[in-house]
């Protein structure tokens, strides 16, 4: 991403139009990004499973397990409402169970 940046800044990006765009300037569709990302996995020799949402799904719950409030969560990923987002919560809270009871000095 730094890379990109950088390449970016100096073919006169600017924070006013997307930072991700086609060989023709425009934004780039959200199938396209599909598209970039299951090239990307089948190069690395990744399952056919990963995809998009796949990512976007990992993202949302590596930074709740990691203490992320969930208002920024939501942000990050444009949710109007916080319910949804809330539905990334549960794979947090069932790691967060997990070490709680491996950490638990009573536990069996």
């Amino acid at each position: 991403l730094r890379s990109y940046l950088s390449e970016s800044s100096s073919a006169g990006f600017s924070g006013d139009r997307p930072l991700f765009i086609s060989r023709s300037g425009t934004r780039l569709s959200r199938r396209m990004v599909q598209l970039v990302i299951k090239r990307a996995c089948q190069a690395a020799g990744l399952s056919a499973e990963w995809s998009a949402h796949s990512f976007r799904h990992s993202a949302a719950t590596h930074l709740l397990d990691d203490g992320a409030q969930i208002r920024d969560v939501q942000a990050f990923l444009g949710h109007q409402r916080i319910a949804t987002t809330q539905l990334y919560t549960h794979v947090a809270r069932g790691h967060l169970r997990a070490v709680f009871e491996s950490a638990h000095p009573r536990r069996i």
